[in-house]
């Protein structure tokens, strides 16, 4: 009885692995390097975005001037997308969202201008 006891949980224990690398599989990672070349706090979020659109939060960093952070890891069922949005406010007025590639992903944030109002701009580096 006892060997049958501890095949049963070695059986169990196997398939769960197994549901887990599953259940991993069908996720995918992204996370964004966020660099704030600007001269105030800038808020980096990722959202997962749906395919009927719905937008829930995923993960959020606020970035300082002249200073960076990594928003993520995260990871996003096969059918979703993971954005990300950069804003000078923790609410986001501007939405521009940018579709994330699976890994981690640099960008680089700087304002238009000198003005402390000016509007900020999102690139990708290298």
């Amino acid at each position: 009885m006892r060997r049958v006891r501890s095949a049963t949980r070695a059986i169990a224990a196997a398939a769960g692995g197994v549901l887990v690398a599953a259940v991993v599989a069908g996720c995918a990672g992204y996370s964004a390097n966020v660099t704030n070349r600007t001269t105030r706090t800038v808020y980096a979020a990722v959202f997962e975005r749906s395919a009927s659109g719905a937008m829930k939060l995923l993960a959020t960093e606020a970035v300082g001037p002249d200073s960076d952070e990594t928003v993520g890891p995260v990871s996003t069922p096969a059918d979703s997308q993971a954005v990300l949005i950069v804003d000078v406010t923790p609410s986001p007025r501007q939405i521009r969202w940018i579709v994330l590639r699976q890994g981690t992903t640099r960008y680089e944030v700087t304002q238009i201008n000198d003005m402390p109002a000016a509007p900020i701009q999102v690139r990708e580096t290298d």
